[in-house]
């Protein structure tokens, strides 16, 4: 829950300036040291300093005004001196801003988001920054995509689930040539396919998220639920897209949205054609059991 800051008894001309900024409210304050920030343990709570002093921050601590420029820094630390304001910046700037590290380029998408290649130039990572032992990088990576595999198979699911909803209300109602979509058995079918294919993405994720539960070796089951769910969420978004047909072009239904983010999720975080041969060389080394 948001709180305005106004409320918080902020003076009237920091309010003001907040607000220029595109700075809307802030959220409540827990307990947290600085380290914990660094370690992005949360988002948002009350620094303590090495000092024993305690100030309230914010990463980000705010929300952005719908009028606020894309992609502006939404940080934001409220201290009592300048000395602290001074520790703060001292402590917490070198995890955002390192040295040798900047954004070479930013890319508009199709999706409506905006990610951006990053350029590392001689940057020195603190050996207390590291994640895990030396040379463990790309096996706990590897484990983080595992787990985001999954992900991608439940996302499907959830919007080829609400695009088949939107489907079968509108195929009742909408009319063509005196009878409703849902009596030509053309629709019906498209209709059955989508629910068949749905339901075997439910059974493939909830496998392979059980597999993981239980520790065991699920890469071949993660690869396929990516290749399945995602190939699977756009074409139940296409299909749903054609019978909804002039009006599913438009931004008044969410409809061009979820096929625009599920083409796109054939791409990220690992191509369909990386992860079928990637499948296929397990096949072939017998690791699938």
């Amino acid at each position: 829950m948001s709180a305005s800051f106004e409320s918080l008894g902020l003076a009237e001309d920091i309010c003001h300036a907040l607000h220029a900024n595109g700075i809307a409210s802030a959220f409540p304050i827990q307990e947290m040291t600085i380290p914990d920030i660094l370690a992005g343990r949360d988002v948002c709570g009350k620094a303590k300093t090495g000092s024993g002093k305690t100030l309230a921050f914010g990463l980000p601590l705010v929300q952005l005004l719908p009028s606020a420029q894309p992609g502006r820094p939404t940080g934001l630390a409220l201290v009592p001196t300048r000395e602290l304001a001074t520790q703060v910046r001292d402590e917490l700037l070198p995890a955002a801003h390192a040295r040798g590290v900047r954004i070479a380029a930013k890319h508009e998408t199709m999706m409506g988001d905006a990610p951006c290649e990053i350029v590392f130039e001689d940057a020195i990572v603190p050996l207390a920054n590291r994640v895990g032992a030396e040379g463990e990088g790309f096996a706990i990576a590897q484990r983080w995509l595992n787990d985001g595999r999954i992900r991608h198979g439940a996302r499907a699911c959830g919007v080829a689930e609400r695009c088949l909803e939107m489907t079968l209300a509108y195929a009742g109602q909408r009319k063509t040539f005196g009878a409703p979509l849902a009596d030509r058995q053309g629709v019906q079918w498209i209709l059955a396919d989508c629910f068949t294919e749905l339901h075997a993405a439910k059974l493939m994720v909830r496998e392979a998220a059980a597999k993981l539960d239980r520790g065991e070796d699920a890469r071949a089951e993660t690869f396929m639920v990516k290749i399945f769910g995602d190939e699977m969420g756009f074409r139940v978004a296409d299909r749903c897209l054609q019978l909804h047909g002039g009006i599913g072009l438009t931004t008044e239904l969410p409809i061009e949205k979820f096929w625009r983010d599920q083409r796109s999720f054939m791409i990220t975080e690992g191509p369909t054609e990386v992860l079928r041969t990637a499948l296929a060389k397990l096949l072939l080394r017998g690791g699938v059991t």
